[in-house]
């Protein structure tokens, strides 16, 4: 693994006036007097990293990531390279794998090569839109101690609407602005870091898609919130779950190995049987068949995983969030 220290930029704050200092009086901040500098208290702010994984095929996007992210407060800004060489970003640190570790494996890396207490994960043709995206973000998380992670709107770019997939809630928003979620996009996503640990990490073995439900579900049944929030937004070009390759193998596989190793008895059966049955009605020709009975034989075969079911209690809490398990 290789790791690249991004240019660090600091700025110069303009002296305070003499009404200026007035008012940081009382207001939890601490001002040294004579220098003009306002110091802001840190003990109440968790620590957050931005980061993206990249693969190297989108510079361009990669690029207009990064700058989304020029004018928020983050502590760390990490770019990930998941198998392909190392981009330049003034300001980023690049963690580097000679080799694709997939989705969940990258994020791993992340996690293991940063230090906040918060992690915000985006794609690398991402953007930021809110403007105060972060520090919301951050105080969702130092308001609610049990908040394990938190979905963001993810809207098409220069479109105000989202694909259905990228709603992780049905439930209404409460007084909080705030809706209970049983899963977040994988696109944009803050999670705590002591949460992801205390439930034994990211499923790395899923390699790419639907390890963020997977993660969910443990966080859930370990006592977690995870929460949506429709008012802090992040964009994401219009794409299709078929844009990479091999999606739809690895999505009935990842199905059959999430049901096998996180569902109680009966519901691990019911599940199984359903994802085969949608997957094959899905089927347009003898490839299409093919291929769900490949991907069915290799979800049914070892994966040297160890089998954590989730409690039954947290099936019912699933359920009522809107995403049965079966399903």
């Amino acid at each position: 693994l290789e790791r690249r220290p991004g240019k660090r930029h600091l700025r110069r704050l303009a002296p305070l006036t003499d009404a200026q200092e007035r008012r940081t009086i009382g207001d939890g901040n601490a001002f040294a007097p004579g220098l003009g500098v306002l110091m802001e208290t840190e003990a109440h702010r968790p620590t957050i990293a931005v980061v993206a994984l990249t693969t190297g095929n989108r510079p361009a996007d990669l690029e207009r990531m990064a700058r989304s992210f020029d004018a928020h407060r983050l502590n760390e800004r990490v770019i990930v390279a998941n198998g392909c060489s190392p981009p330049e970003l003034g300001g980023w640190d690049v963690v580097s794998s000679p080799r694709n570790l997939g989705v969940p494996g990258g994020r791993s890396l992340a996690m293991r090569e940063t230090t906040s207490e918060i992690i915000l994960f985006v794609d690398d043709d991402s953007s930021a839109v809110s403007p105060n995206l972060v520090e919301e973000a951050v105080k969702r998380f130092a308001s609610d101690p049990k908040l394990g992670a938190l979905a963001l709107r993810v809207v098409i770019r220069d479109r105000a609407s989202s694909l259905k997939r990228w709603v992780p809630a049905h439930a209404p928003v409460g007084p909080d602005g705030l809706a209970d979620a049983a899963t977040f996009p994988g696109n944009g996503h803050l999670v705590r870091r002591a949460a992801v640990e205390s439930v034994g990490g990211w499923m790395d073995e899923l390699f790419f898609k639907h390890e963020e439900t997977e993660l969910v579900w443990r966080l859930l049944d370990a006592g977690w919130n995870v929460r949506y929030d429709p008012s802090l937004v992040v964009d994401h070009p219009a794409t299709t779950e078929t844009r990479h390759e091999a999606a739809n193998r690895q999505s009935l596989r990842n199905k059959l190995w999430i049901a096998r190793t996180r569902l109680p008895w009966g519901m691990r059966e019911l599940a199984v049987a359903t994802a085969v049955l949608r997957h094959l009605g899905r089927c347009r020709s003898w490839a299409e068949a093919k291929a769900v009975w490949l991907a069915s034989i290799e979800g049914l075969a070892p994966n040297g995983v160890d089998r954590s079911p989730i409690s039954w209690r947290t099936v019912v809490l699933i359920s009522r969030r809107g995403r049965p398990p079966v399903l």
